[in-house]
């Protein structure tokens, strides 16, 4: 039994839905999530050239190399974890639908950067192209069940047309049978007034059927005639009507036949920046899975100094900096080894920003916007040589990049598609730090 269209349609919409829902990261728990008026992703914009404040230890990290394009030289930076994470590449991307794309910095800039945020850029126009294509899929249901109503209406009009057209055929033929039994039975007028020299009483007889008849049969078929009028108008309009709804219908099919095509060249991009951003990946040795980058084994904690342990050390949080910062800094060092995830906020996959946001939220922070330029914007800048464990690192400006300092050099953060929140060194494009406002 076949199911009626609109239901058909409701079905896709809500299976979409569905997969929109479970797709989307969730929030972390016990943080908030972002409030409403925050962009929910990482949105990101062409780097300008690196502040001019001096960045940690330039040396390239052991396991880095150093890439090359067109006058710019970039390090490209050291990894802590395997990179590729093919389930986070292959993961579905309904989810992306409501997040806008990226702005990419240049390949000039940072072509890594540039390639994984190429693929973050195909994800979401895939997923906003799936909408696209479940929504007119629904859009041609619409259409086809009204196209179905208009020309089960013109058929019924219609079949009301040919019955009156039948019924003035018949009135019609009825006058014509009636002339024809008064010319056989009585010949031509004439003949007949002929015959009434010699038969006086066959006249009037047929003088006064021919009238009635002709004037009965005469009405019948001007009020057949009338009926068929009406009909036929009725009739017309509702063909009128039939042939729009099918020309709207067809409309939509097209419509429909190019929003599919749309999903099927998304896909097909996104594939093709997948297989580039893994060749890159395997093309720079710095990036092969490799020991982590440490922190000196031998601290010694100054007095108020709080400790806070970490794959790479101890990560010192000095006296004077908000007590609340070593809390941020447990919570983020928790979540190494997860998977890089595109508008992720936890707590199962992050983004750069995401990762940050909610650090910051589980030590108390409710203030930090959600997005790296603006997290960049937020926080105090703080000069190279006075950057702590606990503060920002920020990547371009407006920031397209941001991680936490744990100092020695390095960083925490959750770096592109492809890899997983880890431990770096402080890339060489740095371009500042800044403080959280407690």
């Amino acid at each position: 039994m076949r199911r009626p269209l609109w239901r058909s349609g409701g079905t896709v919409i809500a299976a979409a839905v569905v997969a929109l829902v479970s797709v989307v990261p969730a929030g972390a728990d016990p943080p908030p999530a972002p409030t409403p008026s925050e962009p929910p992703v990482e949105s990101t914009t062409a780097p300008t050239p690196a502040s001019t404040t001096a960045p940690p230890p330039t040396t390239v990290a052991p396991g880095a190399s150093t890439t090359t394009t067109s006058s710019t030289t970039t390090t490209v930076p050291g990894t802590t974890l395997p990179p590729v994470d093919t389930d986070a590449l292959d993961a579905d991307s309904s989810g992306f639908s409501s997040l806008p794309a990226p702005l990419i910095p240049s390949a000039s800039d940072d072509p890594l950067f540039h390639a994984a945020l190429t693929v973050d850029d195909d994800l979401v126009k895939l997923a906003k192209a799936k909408v696209a294509y479940v929504k007119q899929i629904a859009a041609t249901r619409k259409v086809a069940a009204r196209a179905a109503r208009v020309r089960s209406r013109y058929d019924e009009v219609n079949s009301k047309d040919a019955a009156a057209r039948r019924h003035l055929e018949n009135t019609r033929s009825i006058l014509q049978a009636a002339a024809l039994h008064a010319y056989a039975g009585y010949g031509s007028v004439e003949s007949a007034t002929d015959t009434a020299a010699t038969d006086g009483a066959t006249v009037l007889p047929y003088r006064t059927y021919v009238r009635v008849t002709i004037s009965d049969a005469t009405r019948h078929v001007t009020e057949a005639r009338d009926t068929r009028g009406r009909t036929k108008a009725v009739a017309d309009a509702a063909r009128a009507e039939d042939r729009a709804a099918r020309a709207r219908l067809a409309a939509s099919r097209a419509d429909e036949r190019a929003a599919k095509k749309a999903v099927a060249d998304a896909k097909k991009k996104l594939d093709d920046d997948r297989a580039a951003l893994r060749d890159l990946i395997a093309s720079m040795p710095g990036l092969a899975p490799g020991t982590l980058d440490r922190l000196p084994d031998d601290v010694e904690l100054p007095e108020g100094a709080t400790p806070v342990e970490s794959p790479a050390g101890t990560i010192v949080v000095p006296a004077g900096a908000d007590p609340r910062t070593a809390t941020a800094l447990q919570f983020i060092v928790a979540q190494i080894g997860k998977p890089y995830l595109w508008g992720g906020t936890g707590p199962n996959a992050y983004d750069c920003s995401g990762l940050m946001l909610r650090g910051f939220q589980a030590a108390g922070v409710r203030s930090m916007p959600r997005v790296s330029q603006g997290q960049q914007v937020w926080a105090t800048p703080v000069d190279a040589k006075d950057a702590q464990p606990g503060d920002l690192v920020f990547f371009g400006t407006p920031a397209y990049h941001v991680g936490v300092y744990i100092g020695g050099g390095l960083m925490i953060d959750a770096p592109f598609t492809g890899a997983r929140v880890r431990v770096d060194r402080v890339w060489s494009s740095v371009s500042g730090y800044g403080r959280a406002r407690w």
